[in-house]
């Protein structure tokens, strides 16, 4: 699960744990945008974001509470195109005008 901004699917399949082979790919049917994505043992995922109304820090993590607990979790730092926007997050101004 991914705070701020939801994703895209471009493909996902099945690998092999052992070596990190990827054993097979499928392109991803257009779902729209989502901000969880469930990813069974042995398969993977490639994804698509766009940040574009937020800069700061975030999180991504696994609801699955097992997962989290041992690692399936972290931050992500949002920058803007000269590289600012490390630390505390914050709307940007186009982000502001919308009424959500």
């Amino acid at each position: 699960h991914l705070h701020v901004n939801g994703f895209f699917v471009v493909d996902s399949g099945e690998f092999d744990p052992a070596t990190g082979t990827i054993l097979t790919r499928v392109p991803a049917d257009p779902r729209g945008e989502m901000d969880t994505l469930s990813i069974p043992p042995g398969h993977w995922a490639r994804i698509r974001i766009r940040f574009a109304d937020y800069v700061g820090r975030t999180v991504f993590h696994c609801h699955v509470l097992g997962h989290e607990d041992l690692g399936m979790m972290g931050v992500v730092d949002i920058v803007d195109a000269q590289g600012n926007g490390v630390g505390v997050g914050q709307l940007l101004p186009t982000q502001t005008e919308h009424n959500h």
